[in-house]
């Protein structure tokens, strides 16, 4: 299967735009805290920067994440007030959902614990 049919192109891009514009509104100008590597504590070195978020790369053990990183009352805000949360949670997540469950089913029945 393709990824096509699991997240269609229509339906993506449409939550990538709106994900775009509200990091802008969200957290263009929130305050922020610079943080070390969530897994080992060490320092990143900057990877590259994009939607107004700095991205190190730990050193150490290949993590990926955003420091500084926006404090959380501004996640907050955003999760329950920005447009692309809902939209993933209601339009993208709906329309999806078979292809989903299809796409599953032959890598869960590859683990013997289920």
């Amino acid at each position: 299967m393709k990824e096509s049919n699991v997240q269609p192109k229509r339906i993506f891009d449409k939550f990538l735009s709106l994900a775009e514009r509200n990091t802008e509104v969200y957290f263009k100008g929130s305050d922020r805290t610079a943080i070390n590597c969530l897994a080992c504590d060490s320092s990143g070195d900057f990877a590259f920067e994009k939607y107004g978020f700095k991205y190190e790369l730990c050193p150490n053990c290949q993590i990926l994440f955003v420091n500084p990183r926006p404090i959380a009352s501004a996640f907050s805000k955003y999760y329950t007030e920005s447009p692309s949360p809902k939209y993933w949670g209601t339009i993208f997540y709906k329309e999806t959902a078979e292809a989903r469950r299809f796409r599953s089913k032959p890598m869960a029945s590859r683990h013997s614990f289920l």
